[in-house]
């Protein structure tokens, strides 16, 4: 591989690494009793992958990736994730956003000898997507100990938007490989939720989404988490996550995509809007 187009495709792969380090966790609202009316609720979350394993593509080249936490953090410049859910009865609404914003330093040498010549590379990455769903409760009630338990369904779209630019600096110069992705793509989920005591509860959650639309075949998360209520309207949350994404568009030289497992722990706080 050229060396100017490895620095990029290396600096690129840190890039791909933490978009997928913060997709959206389906947080499980609080277990609600019936009800009439409206039930709200908004919840903020962070993720850390303490694993990121698979294989980054651009330009048509591919490179292996074997990152950890701390190898992420490095190039995180900010991050925001938000999710709100509405519930009236069975039906519900659920909505998250989610903002991202990345850079990297790179760097690669041509020539060799007095002939040598060093070349900076810099990659500032911003990512958004925006998830719509509608929920229905297929079973809710009590179970033999008495305590509450609830068992919904979601379905909806979510939008994603990548925008890379990279800056070569030094005798060689070139443009952006990456330039601007957007797409939307089908998403499903499953969540179950179970109270333990007064205080705690907890629940399993399921969600797909891609199916092949605009490059990505399947992305895939699993999580599980205890939820410890802090007040009347607060509530604390504690879990771990699996993610799994796999993506590709373009062909040949043009050709770009990811294929990426993560897995870590994610916490996040949840407040009734009621």
């Amino acid at each position: 591989m050229h060396p100017v187009t490895r620095a990029i495709s290396g600096a690129t792969s840190f890039i791909v690494l933490v978009f997928t380090a913060s997709l959206t966790v389906a947080e499980p609202a609080p277990l609600r009793a019936n009800g009439t009316g409206w039930e709200m609720n908004v919840a903020w979350w962070l993720f850390a992958p303490i694993r990121t394993t698979g294989t980054s593509t651009i330009e048509g080249q591919s490179s292996d990736i074997d990152m950890s936490l701390s190898d992420a953090l490095e190039v995180l410049d900010f991050t925001s994730s938000l999710r709100f859910e509405a519930w009236n009865g069975r039906l519900g609404i659920l909505a998250d956003a989610n903002f991202l914003k990345l850079s990297e330093d790179g760097g690669a040498t041509i020539g060799s000898g007095p002939f040598a010549r060093d070349l900076d590379v810099e990659v500032d990455a911003e990512q958004y997507w925006i998830t719509l769903m509608g929920g229905y409760k297929i079973a809710e009630g009590v179970n033999a100990s008495g305590r509450p338990f609830v068992f919904d369904l979601h379905g909806g779209l979510r939008y994603n938007r990548i925008r890379q630019d990279v800056e070569i600096e030094g005798p060689v110069r070139g443009g952006s490989p990456g330039g601007t992705e957007t797409w939307w793509e089908p998403v499903i989920g499953v969540r179950g939720l179970v109270g333990l005591n007064d205080a705690w509860s907890f629940s399993a959650v399921a969600d797909f989404g891609g199916f092949g639309a605009g490059g990505n075949d399947l992305a895939w998360s699993a999580n599980a988490a205890f939820d410890r209520k802090l007040s009347e309207r607060a509530s604390l949350k504690v879990g771990y996550r699996y993610y799994s994404i796999d993506f590709e568009t373009g062909g040949g030289a043009d050709r770009f995509g990811w294929d990426l497992e993560q897995h870590g722990p994610f916490i996040g706080l949840a407040f009734s809007l009621n």
